[in-house]
């Protein structure tokens, strides 16, 4: 056992090596810390196996990861040193097939208070991304049964795999799970976003549809997901999604995703209200664009409607 503060300087030494990282000298070092009985070190030297994408090292991490695989529970704690392998072999572009087929569907049960805790969403989640990257053709099978997944992480992990796969098969998918819901609403964001990136054209209206969800964190992550787009047709239908709501948090929350949208008709939209919505509505519009107070073109011409409306308390609740 490697006491903490040993551990702690071991990896910082480590984190050194990232300024030659193909060096004999760090080549031996990674190798040996990922040789280490400590997840931690071990997890450390993948990660920057990785990151510099030292492909020569790639048997050296699948040994660690079956070794780690031994006695798990006891010899990764919390799943860090199988996760950060199968991370690294995913940024090598490794065709690991069978290692990442075991991650993507390996649960590791680990105790806490009350039960118990799986610890391996993150190692699912990587080893999705490796086999999207290494064309297996069953993958949409493996991302199917991890969008089930009890792991709110998963699920996540999920969406963005499909999305990365960029597949027709995975529209149907991420427009499936969107109908059916999760029980945590950034599940819901991220199939949003995968089906916008995915099939933009056929997706808009799909997506704006959820504007009307009776659940406001669902109507918010269609929203968001809608302005961070920055499709042209995006803002007619955030127009009409404000248009048709009487919540007003959620009216300014759809005004913030149409100035998100960094287009110049959506900045024109919002300034129009400025100049002529009711006393209320140009204040959201005022809050939207407040995204734009570092560009002086921009926020001078929300002040030059502001001015030309001559309404001092509009003007007080502004900040120039």
């Amino acid at each position: 056992m490697i006491r903490r503060n040993s551990l702690q300087e071991r990896i910082e030494e480590l984190n050194r090596l990232r300024q030659d990282p193909r060096s004999n000298t760090t080549i031996g070092k990674l190798i040996q810390a990922l040789a280490s009985t400590s997840n931690h070190l071990a997890a450390a030297a993948a990660r920057i196996m990785g990151e510099s994408k030292l492909e020569e090292l790639e048997d050296s991490l699948i040994q660690a990861f079956d070794r780690f695989m031994n006695n798990p529970i006891k010899t990764d704690k919390g799943c860090a040193a199988k996760k950060a392998i199968a991370e690294a072999l995913f940024q090598m572009g490794s065709h690991q097939e069978d290692l990442f087929l075991q991650g993507v569907r390996y649960i590791q049960l680990e105790p806490v208070y009350g039960g118990k805790e799986d610890t391996a969403a993150g190692l699912r989640c990587a080893s999705a991304m490796g086999l999207v990257r290494m064309g297996y053709p069953d993958v949409m099978i493996e991302l199917a049964h991890l969008l089930a997944d009890k792991e709110l992480d998963a699920r996540i992990g999920a969406v963005r795999a499909i999305a990365y796969a960029r597949q027709g098969a995975g529209v149907p998918l991420l427009r499936f799970k969107a109908l059916i819901g999760d029980e945590d609403a950034r599940v819901s964001y991220e199939c949003f976003r995968g089906l916008l990136d995915l099939s933009p054209g056929d997706s808009l209206h799909f997506v704006g549809s959820f504007l009307k969800a009776e659940d406001h964190a669902i109507g918010e992550s269609a929203a968001l997901a809608l302005g961070e787009s920055r499709l042209p047709g995006a803002l007619d239908v955030l127009k009409v999604g404000w248009e048709n709501t009487l919540d007003h948090d959620f009216r300014r929350f759809i005004l913030l995703a149409i100035a998100m949208l960094r287009y110049e008709e959506a900045i024109d939209f919002l300034l129009s209200l400025i100049a002529d919505a009711s006393q209320g509505i140009a204040r959201d519009a005022v809050a939207a664009l407040e995204l734009y107070q570092d560009d002086t073109q921009i926020w001078g011409q929300v002040w030059e409607m502001i001015d030309a409306r001559d309404d001092i308390d509009l003007s007080t609740s502004a900040h120039r």
